[in-house]
């Protein structure tokens, strides 16, 4: 049988043409500002063991990626909150890991494109 196809990945640029200039003007520096500390916090959560903190956290990554239609990395914030709200002994390191790839890959289309849009 043939391999899996590899995923596809998503169009951040695409999913930052959706919204208005003002927003991203403030939600893309909120991103490249927060989101690091966002993740470090996600990952000493999980790794402590602190499940109500970890879902704080997700629950605002998860607002701030939605407010930038990077629906990747918004769904994959959402499973954590998700799924550690289901269980508390989840272990999120996985999905953490993940999503911090797809906020990397943001990040670069971000950057660039409120960098393209200042004067």
């Amino acid at each position: 049988p043939p391999a899996p196809a590899a995923p596809v990945a998503y169009d951040y640029l695409a999913g930052l043409a959706r919204i208005s200039t003002a927003v991203l003007a403030q939600a893309g520096p909120c991103l490249l500002e927060n989101a690091p500390l966002h993740l470090e916090e996600m990952k000493r959560c999980a790794a402590s063991g602190d499940s109500m903190r970890l879902r704080r956290e997700a629950h605002a990554m998860t607002s701030l990626l939605a407010s930038l239609m990077a629906l990747p990395a918004m769904q994959l914030a959402a499973r954590i909150d998700r799924s550690v709200g289901a269980d508390c002994r989840f272990d999120a390191r996985q999905l953490i890991d993940d999503l911090e790839c797809e906020v990397r890959s943001l990040s670069v289309v971000v950057a660039t494109t409120v960098a393209g849009s200042m004067p």
